[in-house]
């Protein structure tokens, strides 16, 4: 939701490094991701969400990667440009029904030439 206030949010995937929690957007176009990184990088995140970590704030940077590599729909990876890729059973509650909650976003980094946004 943050990051769609800028334009359409091609891709998202999340996942943890030795240097924290990262999650990469991929964005349209580099005109949109540069917009993105402008207003947010450095931005405080809302205690409300980060109330088991403290105090969060933004850091984003442009990434190295062009396009986002997104296997299959979850919980933490999203491709909204191709809606026929599979779910990944992660994603599934106890009904069989799919279920994607919104990614926690703490960091981010945008890219210069594909417009992805890596949120680290």
């Amino acid at each position: 939701m943050v990051f769609s206030a800028f334009g359409f949010v091609q891709k998202i995937t999340t996942f943890e490094k030795t240097t924290g929690f990262q999650a990469p957007v991929q964005f349209s176009d580099s005109e949109t991701a540069s917009s993105a990184k402008d207003a947010l990088d450095g931005r405080s995140i809302p205690r409300y969400l980060t109330q088991e970590l403290g105090p969060c704030s933004l850091r984003i940077t442009y990434s190295a990667h062009t396009n986002l590599s997104v296997k299959f729909q979850s919980h933490r990876s999203r491709d909204y440009t191709n809606p026929l890729l599979p779910v990944a059973h992660s994603a599934m509650d106890a009904s069989g029904q799919v279920s994607f909650g919104a990614p926690s976003i703490h960091r981010s980094e945008p890219d210069s030439d594909g417009g992805s946004v890596p949120i680290s």
